[in-house]
């Protein structure tokens, strides 16, 4: 018989929460008996072995079961340690270092100490706040796709301070707000957001479409029928100008998640107007009520 080890491939998330992909793999004989050598000898499991070396081969040793965290070398964290731009590199190595590890948080902390040397450069070429809260717009982007929520609203919150002219760092906030209450139901958050996207909707659909989402759960709040009915208005419009002209299956998909909402909300008359109107004005696929109720 073949040897039919199962592998298992980690995916880049937090450690102590990976996602996995089992791999059939079918190996001769003597190789299978080498893995099983060195995993004596190793003192791991054979997947761990398997895993270290295919993570080795692909050139990211930091996603290798076995791999722990890594100092960083002398000379960095000298250059890190110093006052003033020539720091700057060395910190967002450092910081890019730790992302690759996954220690997302932290990487965070330390992207955010180069941008406040940024914000000191008194150079112009290189430094001012407006840099500085691009860089930290950037890093947001970073935590909020490792799912850290909270943390990606508070570097936007810092972009913003830095910068009141980030109509990008405004817009993010604003959105991410919106998501943060529909998790737990701050309608403070709600009210925020709606200040932070108020003056936005006239140049984003997307804007335009948490403003709405913000102001229907504030007039659900409310018990506030005029209030609501602005709202889907708003959510309404939104997703028209999304739609049109639309090419991408994946916006298709997206899209059709928040006509499932409107559904949610009662709002069916609306939801057969937009699909109707997706249907004649977008080139993706053809959508039918089955696809919302799906």
């Amino acid at each position: 018989l073949v040897p039919r080890p199962t592998l298992w491939y980690d995916g880049v998330m937090d450690r102590k929460n990976q996602s996995r992909r089992a791999l059939s793999v079918r190996l001769s004989e003597p190789l299978a008996e080498k893995l099983e050598a060195m995993s004596d000898e190793r003192g791991l499991p054979m997947n761990t072995v398997i895993s270290d070396l295919i993570a080795e081969a692909a050139g990211v040793p930091e996603l290798a079961p076995s791999a722990g965290p890594r100092d960083i070398t002398v000379q960095i964290a000298r250059d890190a340690c110093r006052f003033g731009p020539t720091s700057i590199g060395a910190r967002k190595g450092i910081a890019k270092h730790l992302s690759n590890q996954n220690l997302t948080a932290l990487s965070a902390v330390v992207y955010t100490a180069a941008a406040r040397v940024i914000a000191n450069d008194p150079d112009p070429e290189h430094g001012g706040n407006e840099r500085a809260s691009s860089e930290l717009t950037s890093t947001a982007r970073l935590v909020e796709s490792a799912r850290n929520h909270e943390l990606s609203i508070a570097l936007l919150r810092e972009a913003t301070a830095l910068d009141a002219k980030n109509r990008v760092a405004e817009n993010l906030l604003g959105q991410w707000l919106v998501r943060s209450a529909q998790r737990d139901g701050n309608i403070e958050k709600f009210k925020e957001a709606m200040s932070l996207l108020v003056n936005l909707v006239d140049y984003d659909s997307h804007a335009e479409l948490f403003y709405g989402l913000a102001a229907l759960a504030i007039a659900d709040v409310n018990s506030d029928k005029t209030a609501r009915s602005s709202a889907l208005e708003n959510i309404a419009r939104a997703l028209r100008r999304w739609a049109f002209g639309s090419k991408d299956n994946q916006e298709r998909r997206k899209w059709i998640l928040q006509l499932r909402h409107l559904q949610e909300q009662k709002a069916n008359h609306l939801v057969q107007d937009l699909v109707d109107f997706a249907n004649s004005n977008a080139d993706w696929d053809p959508i039918s009520i089955e696809d919302i109720s799906g």
